[in-house]
């Protein structure tokens, strides 16, 4: 956490800290609130102003424990965590950024299915495709969350794909169905080395990919805002290169991939 000069920037500073916390549970995301809060509580107690605040230390510690509590229940749950309608729906707001309704609508779904919300997350992409919007990268989305789901056989039923609109933006039609990336380290421990990467989601010209727990070394040079230079990709009719910049990482809290990492890299637009 960054320090402050006054007073009243350190207590902001705990106030926006809180807010993260708060809102990183609200979305589900366990770990990242405890995480946050054990930041947060590091920081309280080497604050001159704020260590003898033993309410504040203790309000945080309560939070800890809660989170702590819910890991555990969740860990040893037998079933996948399914969001309430409202977080669900706060999810696809919060991780919606495209200014088309199309491209909006595909982020959403995908954001989703990357939170573990399969069925909603299917739900959504069934209908989009009946739309017509953004057929391929739609279609592929649904085969890839029925792999997620452990069920590839239930991918075979799909429906029969409409013709795409044809009142679209330039930008939508040049949207290209992306299924790998190759990403060449210029620095750290991986620096000269190439490693290539299946992509598991993608909406717009974001793609993600997952790491698996055991090539954490990996996952460790692909912090969220690493730019990556001259990175191939590849896609069923073309291999291209471009730039890209890591968007978003995240650890997958449930589903057969428990633990990996899920990355998600922003391709740059020519």
């Amino acid at each position: 956490m960054l320090s402050v000069k006054s007073y009243m920037s350190e207590k902001e500073q705990i106030k926006r800290a809180l807010r993260e916390a708060s809102l990183y549970k609200t979305q589900g995301l366990l770990e990242e609130s405890r995480e946050k809060y054990l930041e947060l509580l590091n920081y309280i107690r080497e604050s001159q102003k704020f260590s003898t605040n033993q309410e504040l230390i203790d309000a945080v510690e309560k939070k800890i424990k809660e989170l702590e509590k819910s890991i555990q229940e969740f860990e040893q749950g037998p079933k996948t965590l399914e969001l309430s309608t409202q977080v669900q729906d706060l999810i696809k707001n919060l991780f919606t950024f495209s200014n088309t309704d199309e491209a909006a609508a595909v982020e959403g779904a995908v954001a989703l299915a990357k939170f573990g919300q399969y069925e909603r997350a299917l739900e959504e992409f069934q209908s989009l495709l009946e739309k017509g919007i953004m057929p391929v990268v739609t279609a592929k989305n649904i085969i890839r969350c029925y792999l997620s789901m452990n069920t590839p056989e239930a991918g075979e039923i799909l429906p029969a794909m409409p013709r795409a609109k044809t009142k679209r933006k330039k930008a939508q039609q040049m949207i290209i169905d992306i299924s790998g990336v190759s990403i060449r380290f210029d620095g750290g421990p991986l620096k000269g080395q190439t490693v290539d990467f299946d992509v598991d989601f993608q909406s717009s010209n974001t793609v993600s990919i997952v790491i698996s727990t055991n090539q954490k070394h990996v996952a460790d040079c692909l912090e969220p805002g690493t730019r990556l230079e001259d990175m191939q990709c590849y896609s069923p009719i073309t291999v291209f290169r471009s730039n890209g910049i890591v968007s978003r990482k995240a650890t997958i809290k449930q589903g057969p991939r428990k633990g990996d990492y899920m990355i998600d890299i922003t391709i740059e637009e020519d």
